[in-house]
């Protein structure tokens, strides 16, 4: 049924854990703090399963018209106790920006820019992709962490700087980064694309560094050089 924000922040402060279910890129443009974001469009059963915790009820954020969909699609995994839902959406949030965060996305060449950089230090990079993922390929600098194993490797991350998140496309990541905000850790950024090897972010950095002239070509040509940008959930 739905809910004013009013009754979702007194659900929140009684323990419910508020689901965002709208894509990626809706959910870091505009989402409610510490809500966590595992969208309908992608291994939506697979990740709620994993990461909700079944002792606790549901408060749904969805595309008005989804809610259902998203409560029928939780009651199939066995989370039955869906509180309900906030009423108009993101909508309901336009008077209170002080409830509202955003994440930012940054692309490849954004990514090798900051890794170049030397007054602030590098960030650090969080891929959250399977083992095997990793195996074929990933940027040296980061480290591996599966997005399953995320909450049980929290002594592994830093508190002293960035953190971009990355995975096959974007999917995994949003998850990822807003399980770090909703639980104080960073305010995550997210890649994305993702790197087939650690050799790409060095052209990228050359490339920077050259500026002008023929050397200045960007990430996306490279990519199209290869093939084509890999992706996935």
């Amino acid at each position: 049924h739905p809910l004013t924000l009013g009754e979702l922040l007194a659900l929140e402060q009684e323990g419910a854990q508020i689901l965002d279910v709208r894509d990626s890129a809706d959910f870091a443009g505009a989402h409610l703090r510490r809500s966590v974001n595992i969208g309908l469009g992608g291994s939506f059963a697979t990740w709620s399963g994993t990461l909700l915790d079944p002792g606790r009820p549901i408060v749904l954020i969805a595309e008005p018209g989804r809610e259902e969909e998203a409560a029928t699609r939780l009651a199939r995994i066995g989370f039955d106790d869906v509180a309900g839902y906030l009423a108009e959406g993101m909508e309901a949030l336009d008077t209170r920006g002080d409830l509202v965060a955003r994440t930012e996305r940054i692309t490849a060449q954004n990514l090798a820019e900051r890794l170049a950089e030397t007054e602030n230090g590098p960030p650090f990079i969080l891929d959250v992709r399977s083992p095997s993922e990793w195996r074929e390929g990933h940027i040296g600098e980061s480290a591996n962490i599966p997005l399953n194993l995320l909450p049980d490797r929290w002594d592994e991350l830093p508190r002293d700087r960035e953190i971009v998140v990355h995975c096959a496309a974007d999917y995994r990541s949003s998850i990822a980064a807003s399980i770090l905000e909703r639980d104080g850790l960073a305010d995550a950024v997210i890649l994305l694309r993702y790197f087939e090897s650690r050799g790409e972010v060095r052209q990228a950095i050359s490339i920077i560094k050259k500026r002008g002239g023929a050397h200045e070509r960007t990430i996306r040509e490279l990519w199209l050089e290869r093939g084509g940008i890999r992706v996935g959930a």
